[in-house]
């Protein structure tokens, strides 16, 4: 990792630690704050980027003189379950008595928050464990950009991203791997791939699966009519690649499905 990188990473985590909820904890000039300016903090974890994905033990592990300085002792839980805890609070709100430990579980947050996002530029894309958010762009005209907009705001403000990371490691639950395949197969499948034309309307043809184009049925361009007279035979396009095979039906199954169905 070279050292531009570096410094990317401890500006992004100073800027974290100035908003909320970071900033209710490390007000401007504070004496951690200061130390992050001048020592580089974020070259000691350059260790962990080996290939593999990060770690929150590992991460931990080189965060606890830190933590140590911002609350002496620890969580009864361990850091790890009560950083958890905390993320998972600030989505449900709940009253709680006074939180000693919560300027560690934020301060370790937001490391979390900026070593994960290094990790998604270093590591290929997987659709179990990241998130490909639609761009502006995608959601120009859709009834759903407001709240869209405002899932991402709280997204990286309330540490969602990292409560599921941690979760992986505190709790017997893949909560991550749901959600992000989930949140995959949103935006990537169920799309359009062209359109049929008639004389009263224009409709969408709609791709039901992940993958890639490998053809095309040109002789529907002369014949669309075949569709109709032979809708199995007269195929659109063909999709290699398909992700998530064993969700999927053959017609046989289908016409079983339908027929159980009434």
């Amino acid at each position: 990792m070279n050292k531009k990188r570096i410094r990317q990473m401890d500006l992004a985590l100073r800027r974290r630690l100035s908003d909320r909820p970071a900033a209710d904890y490390f007000a401007p000039g504070d004496a951690l704050l200061r130390a992050l300016e001048t020592e580089g903090y974020m070259q000691r974890f350059t260790g962990l980027f080996s290939g593999a994905r990060l770690r929150c033990a590992d991460v931990l592990a080189l965060c606890r003189p830190e933590l140590e300085t911002l609350c002496p002792g620890e969580p009864s839980e361990g850091w790890l379950a009560y950083a958890y805890d905390y993320a998972r609070r600030l989505l449900y709100p709940e009253k709680t008595g006074a939180e000693p430990f919560a300027p560690g579980a934020v301060f370790l947050l937001s490391v979390l928050q900026v070593l994960f996002g290094a990790e998604r530029e270093l590591q290929p894309f997987d659709p179990m464990w990241d998130f490909a958010f639609l761009q502006e762009e995608e959601l120009e005209g859709s009834p759903c950009a407001a709240g869209y907009g405002q899932m991402l705001r709280l997204w990286k403000r309330e540490y969602v991203y990292e409560m599921m990371r941690l979760g992986l490691e505190v709790t017997p639950y893949r909560t991550l791997e749901h959600i992000a395949g989930v949140h995959h197969i949103a935006v990537t499948a169920a799309e359009a791939f062209g359109d049929v034309e008639s004389v009263k309307a224009v409709s969408d043809l709609i791709c039901p699966v992940t993958g890639k184009v490998a053809a095309i049925n040109e002789e529907l361009l002369d014949s669309p009519e075949l569709l109709n007279s032979d809708p199995y035979g007269a195929w659109i396009i063909k999709v290699e690649g398909i992700t998530d095979k064993e969700e999927l039906l053959d017609a046989a199954a289908y016409e079983e499905f339908c027929a159980q169905e009434g």
